[in-house]
């Protein structure tokens, strides 16, 4: 099955040992290494529904500083659209308009509502 440019959201390994490498065709074929990247492939294709973030660990440390927390969600707002404008996207931030998110990111047809927290 090919995917657009645009639906092929997985990091792949790269330089590591059983990752990609210099070939343009890689086939996960370790069942062991890759169960997890295959299992996720799989059930996106199955639903086109990327899966969900593993959850923050509770225990991490907390800014107490308002402006350091302002700061810090900048720095995490400014690598996203660093990061999204590089995958060829093009990025608006509505944080100030109140929409719930607070980055839209558009490339063809697919728009990504984003909501960025940075710790």
């Amino acid at each position: 099955m090919l995917l657009n440019q645009d639906e092929r959201m997985f990091a792949l390994p790269q330089r590591v040992k059983g990752g990609v490498g210099l070939s343009n065709v890689w086939y996960a074929d370790d069942r062991a290494q890759h169960f997890a990247l295959r299992t996720s492939v799989l059930a996106y294709l199955d639903s086109r529904r990327l899966p969900l973030a593993s959850p923050v660990d509770p225990r991490a440390s907390r800014e107490v500083d308002p402006l350091g927390r302002q700061r810090i969600e900048r720095k995490a707002i400014d690598g996203a659209i660093e990061h999204f404008e590089s995958l060829g996207y093009s990025v608006d931030s509505v944080a100030r308009d109140n929409l719930g998110w607070d980055l839209t990111a558009v490339l063809g047809r697919r728009v990504l509502k984003m909501e960025v927290k940075g710790l």
